[in-house]
Order: structure tokens, then sequence, then C-alpha cells
């Protein structure tokens, strides 16, 4: 877009740029409410066990997502991939598998940030089922 001023007949102009800032108005959204895997005992520390993958319509930081767990037993990276956090042992609780049950969280980093949840389910077999 252009500024014309005009006068006694001469004729300035100059260019105007108009930035329209992203409103944070858009949560994040799981691509799936439940994920879910099954895995064998003692898979390596650092494992990808499933990758999770929410979306934000929003734009530029209103968009980017950073995600978290409630279980210390598993980790998270950026790109949604969940790995094992430490040593899973499935006959600890002398059971034939075990079920990990905890909630991943997606949330933008806006102002306000926003965030949205989904369950997953890693199934825990014995090494010899």
């Amino acid at each position: 877009m252009k500024i014309i001023a005009q006068e006694d007949g001469r004729e300035s102009e100059v260019p105007l740029d108009i930035y329209i800032k992203d409103t944070n108005d858009n949560i994040p959204i799981f691509t799936q409410p439940i994920y879910s895997a099954t895995i064998k005992e003692d898979i390596p520390t650092g494992y990808t066990i499933l990758t999770v993958e929410a979306n934000d319509k929003d734009n530029g930081e209103n968009a980017r997502i950073r995600y978290t767990l409630d279980d210390d037993n598993f980790i998270i990276n950026d790109q949604g991939e969940i790995s094992a956090g430490r040593r899973l042992d499935a006959d600890q609780n002398r059971e034939r598998f075990f079920i990990y049950r905890f909630n991943v969280t997606a949330t933008d980093y806006g102002e306000p940030s926003l965030s949205s949840s989904a369950m997953v389910n890693i199934y825990d077999l014995l090494f010899y089922v």
C-alpha cells in the first residue's frame, strides 16, 4: 500500500506496510484422542515407543507446540516422540503384562498459552510371552 501526498502540483509517495498480529485463539488439537503401543519389557532407555502429534491453526509462536507428560517413566521430545526414560519391567508387578496409562499435553507458545491433552496407553509385555 502507498500513501500519496499532493500539494501545489507536486506529489510524494511513501510505502505503508501493515503487519497483522495473530491472536492466539486456537488450541493445539491432537490427531488422535488416545494413542496406544505394545512393547516388550527391557527395551533400551531412549527407544522411541510411539509418536503423538498435535496441530495448532494459529501462526508463528502461537502455533509452535511443546509436549509434556505426567509419567516419569517416559520422556517426550519436541517432535512428540515418546521414549522410555528408564528401564521398564513388566514382571516387577508379577503380571504377564503391565499397562502404563498417562496423559500427554500439547501447549502452544502463545500469550496466554493454550493446551489440550490426549491419553497414552503403553502395554509392557513380559519378554517370554
